[in-house]
């Protein structure tokens, strides 16, 4: 399970609509004792130097908040190969191991045997410990008119079905 993340890399947020429910929230402080209060949400709750304190809210009809959304099987397998193949190898100090080397091979020949099994081979090292059974396909496309592009699709299939395509 991960939090969902754009393709900018910013957190998805969701629209949650919240109902009446009792909410029991504690802070640990130096002073002893034992605070409880029952108090309708409008506002900041005041703090008391309490070493324990019960705080009921309760809330309006209800009201809109914001969630960040949740990501489970093959979506949270997606965005890892996406984070992972858009990322540089080392490129994170906190985790060197994330990443890919497609840098190096997105501005040579697409048209190139060597040069597509290169990126085939490093997709691969990619999604191998992400998938079940995975493969790799990287077919050159050259698009037409005049402001053509040279891309390399990069298909990702787990278990014979595709479930992404990523370009460079």
């Amino acid at each position: 399970m991960d939090f969902k993340v754009s393709n900018s890399g910013d957190l998805v947020l969701e629209k949650k609509t919240r109902s009446r429910q009792l909410e029991l929230t504690y802070r640990i402080s130096e002073v002893p004792g034992l605070d409880i209060s029952f108090h309708v949400l409008n506002g900041k709750v005041p703090i008391a130097n309490k070493g324990l304190k019960l705080s009921f809210d309760v809330m309006k009809d209800s009201d809109l908040s914001k969630n960040a959304k949740v990501i489970r099987d093959v979506e949270e397998k997606i965005q890892l190969i996406r984070i992972a193949l858009i990322t540089e190898l080392g490129e994170l100090v906190n985790k060197p191991g994330l990443g890919s080397l497609l840098k190096l091979y997105k501005h040579k020949d697409i048209h190139s045997i060597s040069n597509l099994n290169n990126i085939k081979e490093t997709v691969m090292n990619v999604v191998q410990s992400i998938l079940e059974n995975p493969k790799v396909k990287a077919v050159p496309q050259n698009g037409a008119g005049n402001l053509y592009f040279h891309n390399v699709s990069i298909y990702i299939y787990e278990n014979k079905v595709q479930i992404f395509k990523f370009y460079i």
